[in-house]
């Protein structure tokens, strides 16, 4: 910034002279118009602002390396540095016995986190229990679908050896389909609708089955 202000003003002082050889070139205008250099000077100004913002908040790299500057971590890590933030080792990989500084590790729990993770626990994963019909066990799953989520369907597969899947239940904006494997028994309406499946075989004297909920 200090060199586009250098040059402003060696620019100015330098139009300001030369353009008296160009006085017979100019019609309606004079060679020394103020609004035409004042123009221009923030033009050049606005153009050096833009020279260190771009750069300063664009995401940055950084590569572990050894003291001789041989690569450790090949992988390259793109995060975004805000105007006044400092990142430290410890921002993602938390401080063993101290930090940089020789600060103990922080005691305060990670609130947000938790709050967080114990949010997206509840109405993201399914729940799996059992019900039992005349001396039979059947698997319920209940899980939740939002609402307002018209573009995300929501499948339930079913596998006998964690390896082959067939899928036994879709949910989508459309409607529900279902292949015979599990029925509706409990549907609450709300923002996010809480749905029960129970299978139509009873787990008893069969190959164990397993279940997985996939959003996509």
């Amino acid at each position: 910034m200090k060199l586009a202000l250098i040059g402003i003003a060696l620019g100015l002082f330098a139009a300001y002279w030369l353009t008296r050889f160009l006085q017979k070139m100019l019609f309606g205008i004079g060679v020394t118009d103020p609004m035409t250099f004042s123009i221009i000077a923030l033009m050049v100004v606005f153009v050096a602002i833009l020279a260190c913002i771009v750069p300063a908040r664009r995401a940055m790299t950084w590569q572990m390396t050894t003291p001789d500057g041989q690569p450790v971590v090949r992988e390259r890590y793109w995060v975004t540095f805000q105007p006044g933030e400092i990142r430290t080792c410890a921002n993602c990989h938390g401080v063993n016995r101290g930090d940089q500084l020789g600060r103990p590790a922080a005691t305060n729990p990670p609130l947000a986190l938790r709050e967080f993770l114990r949010h997206w626990k509840s109405n993201n994963v399914p729940t799996i229990g059992f019900e039992t019909i005349a001396n039979s066990d059947y698997t319920t799953i209940t899980f939740k679908r939002q609402t307002a989520a018209t573009n995300l369907t929501q499948r339930v597969d079913v596998s006998t050896d964690l390896l082959n899947w067939s899928a036994a239940s879709a949910y989508s904006s459309t409607g529900a389909t279902q292949t015979g494997l599990l029925e509706e028994i409990g549907n609450v309406p709300g923002s996010f609708q809480t749905i029960t499946l129970r299978e139509t075989a009873s787990q008893t004297g069969q190959p164990k089955r397993f279940y997985r909920l996939i959003s996509q």
